[in-house]
């Protein structure tokens, strides 16, 4: 039986997400460099050097080694705009992010969280990869579809899953994907630092988890789908540019980039 995980054979991945790009993202930004976990941080262009919110100045090298995702500029509801408008919001807003990243913008997290057909049908014809969503699943599942993403857990409210996470790492055989998200104005609002900061120190440095952006998580999971076996599954190859990690029998193999192997 093929199994898939994570890279480097690990069993369970963690990641995060955060809107709006407000000033208190800095001090968010430094408890995970801290710990070593990265974040996707969702910004609307619009808002940068308004009172309040990071400067485009900064982007780059404060979210550096996180992952900048679009978020429209202006933060409308979706669902209330026309198609051209909805089209207007995001790839002006991946235009002008990526001007300040230097590098392609493929992520988006929706406004408010609301979506509907057509949203979902804009997003994805605006080239967005994933959709993060705001509804909490409660689920530790890799999403059945990114472009409907729906992450595990709002901060507030993240300990029991956290917990659950924690006591996960003792049993190989149950991958788990603890996907929190959030706002990080909510941590000086709540006087609630401590808090973030515990969570991080609750699930920081295991060896058999995967620290990730939810770009990275994407592509992975895209490469891990595109392993092709023969039909008696003898053989196994690797047609991305992905080293990707399974294992058959209890045996953890790598199937390097390009690579067939014999299982």
């Amino acid at each position: 039986m093929l199994e898939y995980l994570f890279p480097g054979g690990k069993h369970h991945v963690f990641t995060a997400s955060f809107d709006d790009g407000k000033d208190a993202d800095r001090r968010l930004v430094e408890i995970f460099n801290r710990y070593s976990i990265k974040a996707t941080f969702n910004l609307a262009s619009g808002w940068l050097n308004r009172d309040g919110f990071v400067t485009s100045d900064e982007v780059s090298s404060l979210y550096k080694g996180h992952e900048i995702s679009s978020h429209t500029v202006h933060h409308p509801d979706l669902t209330d705009l026309s198609t051209a408008d909805m089209i207007k919001e995001i790839v002006d807003d991946v235009y002008n992010l990526e001007k300040l990243c230097g590098y392609p913008v493929r992520g988006f997290a929706l406004p408010g969280g609301d979506r509907n057909p057509l949203v979902d049908s804009v997003v994805k014809m605006c080239c967005m990869r994933y959709s993060r969503t705001g509804h909490m699943s409660g689920s530790y599942a890799m999403p059945g579809d990114f472009g409907r993403w729906n992450p595990g857990c709002h901060q507030s409210e993240a300990m029991p899953m956290v917990d659950a996470f924690v006591e996960a790492q003792k049993y190989p055989n149950r991958h788990k994907m603890l996907y929190i998200m959030g706002h990080s104005y909510e941590f000086p609002r709540d006087n609630s630092w401590d808090y973030i900061e515990e969570i991080c120190k609750k699930v920081s440095f295991f060896e058999d988890t995967w620290y990730a952006t939810n770009i990275e998580i994407y592509d992975y999971y895209m490469a891990q789908r595109s392993l092709q076996t023969t039909s008696d599954n003898r053989y196994i190859h690797n047609p991305t540019f992905t080293d990707v990690w399974v294992k058959v029998d209890g045996e953890i193999i790598e199937i390097k980039a390009g690579q067939t192997v014999i299982l």
